[in-house]
């Protein structure tokens, strides 16, 4: 019998335990009923100032509502609503049309989901979020049950009727995937979106065999003609998520490990691909992995075996604190072992009960070279830690930029001054005993933006350009009209963050304001109390493939780090040994979610990219802290070579193969030698099953450079030694290994 479980965790649940407490009702305000207040600099920026640049603007509307923002407000444990309402933003605070928002959203807001008005069901704002039952399809005859795995995928624009997803019989071994975006579907157990089961998959494939297109649209992957316009990559010849799903999971429908390789899948939303800042992502990602875990779960229960879950998301943050602490990181960890647990109750016939292992793997992050990281210097005893740089904002940037900088725990006072290029200068002040309480970052809120010509209170209309705000990410408020309690400790980690977001160099309508390009200067100020440097970190803001070309990487411009840039041969230096005077660093760059916490047993794995050719770190890969818990466990192909560039793998059309590169494609390696393990496992040795002790066997040593013979560049020895990985390089299955790299004549 299908048993009824919560469809989504609420993310506050995965900050910290301390208890919540309601605000009290503003004097004069509306009483808030059942709000909960979380503030996120983030959030307050989209929905506020920041409403004017959004991603809507430049997509052609077929419908002219059906691409504005659903927003959902998550209220506690039960509750959620949804904002619908088209945003009038000529008028600060951007009231919706027709009527204000009773309370603010900045009051309750905490996570958003950015999906379309056709992919909200109708009940998505029923005011519980309730559960849901399912029946899972019985699995093909040929399996094997103690030889499944289930291998988790959230990406987008996933070809989940790829013949690479399909096993001997042309059945998919997609078992559930849920498109986020998609128009929503009265049949599919969803509050958004639409999800499919393996039969529907198998029945669309049926359909249409020989028929990419005409599949991808019978899916909902890609629209009808008489649907609107939807930015995926899956029109395209790859696709982000159809390489990396190839990767993790991708089979030959023939081979005798597909069958047991099940698939749970979740496309995540276009918008959320789109937004630089990644909060966006946050929610999806919640909302992902635990529909992943619960659908599993059901699984393992019908087939009363604890399955195992190997999980892949090649997505990365530019911020974040880098100690474990991120509340992604957190949920994460959080539903991994919560699965484990839950599998340990499942009642086996004859066999004593177990818990299923369940792994994350995280790409390392592509910003080693990209400027995006600066540290201030170490604070002298009894001196205040500072940091002073400069970021160049590039011309025609047609998205946001979003800088965190980062102060230790027990900093009392924070002072930030940000200059732009166009000679306007604002400062923000805190003093944060007196000022933290649950309205920190409305009462420190600072706009970049014209003052009124008439000399009244406020800004010009449409003129705000950027915001700087104070928050605490990572914990959740205190109590109502009290300070925070200072930790017990400060051991230099990041903790207070301040959050300077700039709105886009390149209007994308006549009316917007543009921010200023050039050269911003900031000058950070902690006071003696905090322990550790100033930390700053840009978040990303490339191209997202397949989504248009929008944003340019905003970074920081530091005379000692370009002077230093190349070495006496012209190669690229990839360490921060030649210039340690430089604020600039390549250590530490990182993805924000693929840290952990000290002394962690199960961690979520880390995978940098390397070159085939040389088992040498590829140029971009990012590296950790060698003081700090955050840089990559292990190394995996993400090139052949310094020349030539990407693996191979699937493209959203069968039979067809495409380069792509970077760490997000060295992640999926790791996933698929994990899986290989876990099938090869009896479970019975599950209790014993280590994730890093099965890639270590997997894997070779890089090689180190000989100090006494240097080699140029080129060879398979490394000029100079970045490895800043604690195993080395994964060597993937041979299977894998003859369809991923490029075939050259090495002789030549």
């Amino acid at each position: 019998m299908a048993k009824t479980r919560a469809w989504f965790h609420d993310p506050t649940s995965f900050l910290t335990e301390e208890e919540l407490t309601l605000p009290p009702d503003p004097p004069g305000g509306a009483v808030r009923k059942g709000k909960v207040r979380i503030v996120d600099a983030y959030s307050q920026w989209v929905a506020s100032y920041g409403a004017q640049f959004a991603y809507t603007e430049e997509i052609p509307k077929v419908n002219e509502t059906d691409f504005d923002f659903a927003l959902i407000i998550v209220e506690g444990n039960e509750r959620i609503e949804v904002l619908t309402e088209r945003f009038d933003f000529s008028n600060p605070p951007f009231v919706p049309l027709g009527g204000s928002l009773s309370p603010p959203i900045e009051d309750v807001f905490f996570g958003r989901l950015p999906i379309r008005e056709a992919s909200a069901g109708t009940d998505i704002a029923s005011g519980t979020l309730g559960g849901f039952g399912i029946q899972p399809l019985p699995l093909p005859d040929a399996i094997d049950p103690e030889r499944l795995v289930i291998v988790g995928l959230i990406d987008d624009s996933i070809h989940i009727g790829h013949r690479r997803f399909r096993d001997a019989n042309n059945l998919s071994r997609v078992d559930f995937a849920w498109i986020h975006d998609a128009p929503w579907d009265e049949d599919s157990a969803t509050l958004f979106g639409r999800e499919l089961n393996s039969a529907q998959i198998s029945s669309a494939i049926q359909e249409h065999p020989d028929d990419d297109d005409a599949l991808m649209r019978k899916l909902g992957l890609i629209p009808t003609e008489d649907q609107p316009y939807l930015p995926t990559s899956l029109k395209l010849r790859g696709s982000h998520g159809t390489h990396v799903s190839d990767l993790a999971t991708g089979y030959d429908p023939d081979d005798e490990d597909a069958v047991n390789r099940r698939i749970i899948a979740v496309q995540l939303p276009t918008f959320a691909s789109q937004d630089t800042s990644g909060a966006s992502l946050m929610t999806s990602i919640i909302a992902a992995a635990r529909r992943i875990f619960d659908r599993a779960l059901v699984m393992s229960e019908f087939q009363r075996i604890p399955i195992p879950v190997v999980l892949n998301f090649s997505y990365g943050f530019g911020g974040g604190p880098r100690n474990g602490k991120h509340i992604v990181e957190r949920a994460l960890r959080s539903m991994a072992d919560e699965y484990r647990r839950e599998t340990g109750k499942i009642k086996r016939p004859k066999h004593a009960s177990v818990c299923a292992p369940a792994e994350f793997v995280l790409p390392a992050g592509n910003g080693h070279l990209l400027k995006t990281h600066a540290v201030g210097p170490a604070p002298q005893p009894d001196g205040a830690p500072s940091l002073d740089f400069e970021m160049r904002v590039q011309p025609d940037d047609r998205s946001p930029s979003f800088v965190e900088i980062w102060f230790s725990a027990k900093t009392k006072h924070i002072e930030v001054t940000v200059a732009p290029p166009n000679g306007v200068s604002k400062t923000l002040t805190v003093d944060i005993p007196s000022a933290y309480n649950n309205d920190v970052s409305l009462d420190n809120d600072f706009v970049l933006a014209e003052p009124k010509k008439d000399g009244g209170q406020g800004f010009e209309d449409g003129t705000a350009i950027a915001r700087i705000s104070l928050d605490r990410p990572n914990e959740k408020p205190a109590a109502t009209g009290t300070s925070h309690p200072y930790p017990t400790i400060d051991d230099g980690t990041p903790f207070w963050r301040v959050v300077l977001a700039l709105g886009p160099s390149s209007c994308l309508k006549a009316d917007q304001p543009a921010c200023p390009q050039g050269i911003w200067k900031v000058e950070c100020r902690g006071d003696a109390h905090g322990r550790g440097p100033v930390r700053a970190w840009i978040q990303r803001d490339e191209a997202v493939g397949g989504f248009g070309t929008r944003g340019r990487q905003a970074y920081f411009d530091d005379t000692v780090y370009e002077d230093n840039r190349f070495d006496e041969i012209g190669d690229v230096v990839v360490t921060d040994e030649s210039q340690p005077e430089s604020i600039v660093k390549r250590d530490g760059t990182v993805s924000g979610i693929a840290t952990n916490l000290a002394g962690e047993v199960k961690p979520l794995l880390a995978i940098g990219g390397a070159l085939w050719d040389s088992d040498r770190a590829a140029v971009y890969s990012a590296a950790g802290n060698e003081t700090e818990r955050s840089r990559p466990h292990f190394l995996a192909p993400s090139d052949t070579s310094r020349v030539l560039t990407g693996i191979h793998a699937s493209t959203t059309r069968n039979g067809g193969q495409v380069a792509m590169g970077g760490t997000s494609v060295a992640a999926p390696q790791a996933v698929r030698c994990l899986a290989d393990a876990l099938a090869d496992l009896s479970p019975a040795a599950y209790a014993t099953f280590d994730a890093r002790t099965i890639l270590q066997s997997k894997a070779q040593q890089v090689l180190r450079p000989d100090p006494q013979n240097p080699e140029r560049a080129g060879n398979r020895r490394i000029r100079e030694e970045r490895v800043r990985c604690d195993h080395g390089l994964i060597l993937p299955h041979p299977k894998l290994a003859d369809q991923i790299i490029r075939r050259v004549d090495r002789k030549v």
